[in-house]
């Protein structure tokens, strides 16, 4: 389930990078769950050439996140980001004055923000 879910971020990240064969394969397989049997009729090529591409596309995924490092770097911003977000509201639970509430919802917005964007 893990590896399912890495490939799931990886093809997120890198898809568009895939050729077209390999991007159908992928989504077929992994998103449709259908068998490499239906995978070939439904696009018209050989179960082997389903095999080939579904492996290729792994295998350019696994090379762009190790040569590009996306997915990792978002990892962790995404739990400093989460670390930041307690940070703030902690701070928030000190009764700070106005003024330091406010420019805490800022922080606190500001890190929602790009998070979101990730």
């Amino acid at each position: 389930m893990e590896e399912l879910l890495r490939l799931s971020f990886l093809y997120d990240i890198y898809g568009k990078l895939l050729t077209k064969t390999q991007k159908e394969v992928f989504v077929y397989y992994y998103g449709e769950d259908l068998s490499m049997n239906e995978i070939a009729k439904n696009i018209g090529i050989s179960k082997q050439a389903v095999s080939e591409n579904l492996k290729r596309a792994q295998e350019n995924l696994e090379q762009f996140e190790k040569n590009l490092g996306y997915l990792e770097k978002n990892q962790y911003l995404s739990l400093y980001l989460e670390d930041m977000a307690r940070g703030i509201e902690d701070l928030k639970n000190l009764n700070p004055t106005p003024e330091q509430e406010e420019i805490l919802d800022q922080l606190k917005n500001k890190t929602g923000e790009i998070y979101k964007r990730m």
